[in-house]
């Protein structure tokens, strides 16, 4: 049964990755259609004004109706990730960090089946799934004990709710029954399970390729395993450790991150009201006083936390900080003798000795002049410069994410020394991070750490 579980997954994924384009995108973008249409033939598609407030209406909702638009471009994201990180014609950018043609065949065939698990399409549903309990927990409960356990005033008044209009909660014309508002919510979150777990897939792709890129370093201790592996390159020009050919695979995670940036802080930008935003500002950030700077911050978010009474806001974040941990994974190439059975007790000779094999040890002078060219290559794969401009706009878009603030007529002023103080903070957070790991290798020896250029 497992078996072929699996292999209807591989399939799923094969169809989507290499299905015929107008199968593919027809039917993602007709299933994302079916919510909109029924929305009008249900009288759910337009906002319901009550004495007790509004209900919005699916289409009146814009981060519901574009799923039309969302999940056919995700798809193509999808495809696209694997285009550039395994393409099925050609060599991908890891890939070409081995040296013989025959270690580059078997580690494409290898890469290739890491990425098209069906293991991979299993995970992704898993965490759909969780994520739509946390998401659907309060929608579920209105189903199934109405408002009578539940404060009116948390609930969320849209679409997925009309049945209460009529009822004893929300008194009025009743539009639609139980039965036909539970049809269409399950339809139209069909749509957004979809497209969650394609988006989720992308990141499963991501972990699994840097994964596989570093399982593959060269270390010591594992070559009895006849892995083919990339041995570092310390007199490397670049200062990449000879990575250089592998940077288009890691430059497009990030620009990919900072799409997925900009669609969730839209996403919050649409659940954090004008008026919340207001209250923010009135109450903490009209004046700033740098002693009480933390405690504004910490204020400001408190005020901020209502808006994650939806689990789906909240699951945001995590997100958010999924991503920033997977994109950032390469980083970890200098910390690979670490996870030894030694750990942060090696020598320096020994953590040394992990990344040179026997027959390239005579070409170093001496274990001095090899700690200083290991320390002025980058963490990053890509450069340190680039590090330090992914994480410092990694965090200050986790700042945006945690409190929302936006443009409101009349606040200009605060909107500026909020804005510096995010940019300071996300500053102070980049050069922790990049602090902490240089402190890491300091452990073995002060002589891993030097100045890797930042231009790189």
């Amino acid at each position: 049964m497992t078996v072929k579980v699996l292999i209807l997954l591989r399939r799923s994924f094969s169809f989507i990755l290499y299905g015929r384009n107008a199968y593919v995108y027809g039917s993602s973008i007709g299933w994302a259609a079916l919510p909109i249409i029924f929305s009008f033939v249900l009288h759910l598609d337009r906002e319901i004004q009550l004495k007790a407030g509004v209900f919005n209406g699916y289409c009146t909702k814009s981060n519901w109706s574009s799923f039309i638009v969302i999940l056919p471009v995700a798809i193509w994201l999808l495809r696209r990730t694997l285009r550039v990180l395994s393409p099925r014609n050609d060599e991908g950018p890891i890939v070409k960090l081995f040296p013989s043609e025959g270690q580059r065949s078997f580690v494409r065939t290898e890469l290739a089946e890491n990425l098209e698990s069906g293991y991979n399409l299993l995970c992704a549903c898993c965490l759909m799934t969780i994520a739509h309990i946390i998401d659907m927990w309060q929608v579920f409960s209105l189903y199934l004990n109405g408002c009578r356990r539940i404060d009116l005033g948390s609930i969320e008044k849209d679409w997925s709710v009309f049945f209460l209009i009529g009822t004893s909660c929300f008194p009025g014309e009743s539009i639609i029954s139980i039965k036909a508002n539970f049809a269409f919510v399950a339809l139209a979150y069909s749509v957004q399970f979809i497209t969650g777990t394609i988006a989720a897939l992308v990141l499963i792709v991501f972990a699994r390729h840097n994964l596989f890129f570093l399982a593959h370093i060269f270390q010591k201790r594992h070559a009895q395993l006849g892995r083919a592996t990339v041995v570092i390159d310390l007199n490397d020009d670049n200062e990449l450790f000879g990575f250089k050919s592998a940077i288009p695979a890691f430059n497009f995670q990030v620009l990919v991150t900072a799409v997925a940036g900009v669609l969730i802080l839209w996403s919050r930008f649409k659940h954090f009201s004008d008026e919340a935003v207001k209250w923010i500002y009135d109450s903490h950030f009209s004046i700033f006083e740098p002693t009480k700077l933390l405690q504004n911050i910490f204020d400001a978010f408190i005020l901020s936390s209502a808006s994650f009474s939806d689990g789906g806001q909240l699951l945001l974040i995590i997100l958010w900080l999924a991503m920033l941990v997977i994109v950032s994974i390469p980083a970890m190439i200098k910390f690979l003798p670490m996870f030894s059975a030694k750990g942060h007790n090696l020598t320096l000779t020994e953590f040394l000795n992990e990344f040179i094999p026997d027959t390239k040890w005579a070409a170093y002078k001496d274990v001095n002049t090899m700690a200083d060219l290991f320390s002025c290559n980058a963490f990053w794969p890509t450069g340190d410069g680039r590090a330090r401009v992914y994480f410092m706009s990694a965090f200050f878009v986790f700042l945006e994410i945690v409190i929302p603030i936006r443009h409101l007529d009349g606040y200009f002023l605060v909107e500026l020394k909020l804005f510096v103080v995010f940019l300071v903070a996300s500053y102070l957070a980049t050069s922790a991070a990049l602090w902490s790991f240089k402190f890491a290798l300091r452990i073995i020896s002060d002589k891993l750490v030097g100045k890797a250029k930042d231009n790189k």
